[in-house]
């Protein structure tokens, strides 16, 4: 007789909105360290224990053959045992051995707001999102963005490298302040739709320091309320750049204008739905689809697929999607792919400049400053300069590295399906 298995029973299921025609749920499961991980799963799956609490492990198997997994359903009850979702009979151990699972390109992160500490952030900001201020303030959103490229935008008192040290690090000051209401903007949004255990941190994302908002928990939410709370952010810091505009207005400083120029760049840059910026995210609960990046890429291998008449090959997770939906996503597929190439293109160029003449030229200016013994105020506009571009070089070397990488394995598996 096959061994008996059962749902977690600590583990909390809720329902998931997305476009599939098959219903999904949430499974929030504790881990060692008493965080919290989700894991999506087919609602058929969690109602075969409706009524038989306990099912033969052969069943469950069967039952993932039937439903469209016969060639990983051994590796799938795997996962879901190492993870326990799933547990034996006699198992008296309900928490996952494994952590909450953080991006691989994060290198470091540090919760500076607790959730409680967040939560009284958010009671005061949450006001932001009722309809008539929202209203009132996108609107002023907007003016400010007139008000900056109509009035301000290409008149900058200074060039950039010739305003004082003091002004450069108020920039970066003001900098780190847009991002933080950035995150707060998320964390306001997820609090009015009942999120309790959002915490800001800040991290190193690849090479560069970032704030963070954790919004797992806001997958319980349905989509239109994800949306919101993903484009929180943008509306937020918005609002941030729109002070600052109305604030040089009457002061002319160039810290600020620098400050308003880098982030209002920034908002453009958060708005790309192909990257995992906020943009993704407002993209992935439009068309309801969890692991947009994943399923996006099985569209491509479909459609690549197609040209050679492959028109047997698995679908996996595109699937379940309305024709409608199908269509959406393969335009989004081919979109994506198209802006990789493009800033592939962009990258390689750059990183040629940066490597071939910017950076041994910051060198020189370095060493002749040494030589005629300039102050160190003086050479260190000059190393911070260097340093700047030796980080954008290593990111879009890295970036290059990686889509080259992906691009192979791409290949590869479109080589393995088409023979």
């Amino acid at each position: 007789m096959s061994k008996l298995v059962k749902l977690n029973p600590f583990m909390i299921i809720s329902k998931f909105d997305d476009a599939n025609c098959n219903s999904h749920s949430i499974c929030e499961v504790t881990d060692i360290n008493d965080g919290i991980r989700r894991f999506t799963l087919p609602s058929w799956f969690i109602n075969q224990f409706e009524y038989s609490h306990e099912l033969e492990l052969s069943k469950v198997i069967s039952s993932l053959e039937y439903n469209g997994s016969t060639d990983d359903a051994a590796s799938k009850i795997e996962y879901l045992l190492e993870n326990k979702i799933i547990v034996n009979k006699d198992d008296n151990c309900f928490v996952s051995p494994k952590s909450t699972i953080k991006s691989k390109l994060f290198r470091f992160n540090l919760d500076i707001l607790n959730n409680v500490t967040t939560n009284r952030i958010s009671q005061f900001f949450v006001l932001f999102f009722s309809k008539i201020i929202l209203v009132i303030s996108l609107f002023l959103a907007c003016v400010g963005q007139f008000l900056f490229y109509y009035y301000v935008y290409g008149n900058a008192p200074l060039f950039f490298t010739e305003i004082r040290i003091s002004e450069k690090l108020f920039t970066l000051l003001l900098l780190f302040g847009g991002l933080f209401f950035h995150e707060t903007g998320h964390a306001s949004a997820a609090y009015k739709y009942g999120c309790r255990n959002v915490k800001i941190g800040v991290g190193v994302y690849i090479c560069f320091v970032v704030f963070y908002a954790e919004l797992s928990e806001c997958w319980k939410n349905s989509r239109k309320e994800r949306a919101i709370i993903n484009a929180g952010g943008i509306y937020f810091q918005a609002l941030y750049t729109f002070i600052l505009t109305v604030i040089y207005l009457v002061v002319e400083m160039p810290s600020l204008y620098y400050a308003i120029l880098i982030l209002n760049f920034s908002l453009l840059w958060n708005f790309n739905p192909f990257l995992r910026l906020d943009g993704y995210w407002m993209a992935s609960d439009i068309l309801g689809v969890a692991n947009l990046r994943s399923v996006s890429r099985s569209m491509l291998y479909f459609l690549v697929l197609r040209l050679f008449n492959k028109r047997s090959v698995s679908l996996k997770g595109i699937k379940l999607l309305s024709a409608n939906r199908s269509k959406y996503l393969a335009i989004y597929s081919l979109a994506s792919f198209g802006f990789l190439i493009f800033l592939f293109i962009i990258f390689f160029d750059r990183v040629f400049v940066e490597m071939v003449v910017s950076i041994p030229r910051q060198f020189e200016q370095i060493k002749f400053a040494a030589i005629f013994n300039d102050s160190i105020y003086s050479i260190l506009p000059h190393y911070t300069s260097l340093i700047w571009d030796l980080l954008v070089a290593c990111f879009m070397l890295y970036f290059m590295f990686y889509s080259l990488v992906r691009t192979l394995h791409f290949v590869k598996n479109v080589y393995k399906l088409s023979t």
